[in-house]
């Protein structure tokens, strides 16, 4: 199987697939990503996190309690996969960085509390699921 590299949002072909090229680019990704899910309401508050895969070993990923629409530089860690959550982490951090250790082709996690979602979410609690039928756009998944 061949893999073709494009260009990407950073310019140039990643190092591998899911990488971005150094650690300044992933955190400017993981600052852009942030200010387009708060325009769209999708980080109230201080709610969601971000991350960029930045190397091999290491991400960008957003610190705890801070607002995703003003993020800046200092608000961006950058944390190695394989090592203990650097004070400030969120406590998703760790949900991430499992996530980036298991599959090495994830080249951005990240996590939102859309209105709908959430909303949906409280209301079905209860019973465990929720159970969509009848969608036009409704696919099965295949294990």
């Amino acid at each position: 199987m061949t893999q073709e590299l494009t260009v990407n949002a950073w310019g140039a072909a990643p190092p591998h697939p899911g990488v971005c090229p150094d650690w300044t680019a992933a955190a400017g990704q993981v600052i852009e990503a942030g200010k387009r899910a708060s325009q769209r309401g999708w980080v109230p508050a201080t709610s969601g996190n971000f991350s960029v895969r930045a190397s091999f070993g290491q991400v960008a990923i957003t610190r705890s309690s801070v607002d995703k629409g003003a993020l800046g530089p200092a608000d961006i860690l950058n944390q190695a996969i394989n090592a203990a959550l650097l004070p400030g982490s969120s406590a998703e951090a760790a949900l991430h960085l499992s996530l980036y250790a298991a599959h090495a082709d994830i080249g951005a996690v990240f996590h939102v509390h859309n209105l709908a979602a959430c909303v949906m979410g409280r209301v079905h609690a209860a019973q465990g699921a929720i159970v969509l039928e009848g969608w036009e756009l409704q696919k099965p998944c295949r294990a």
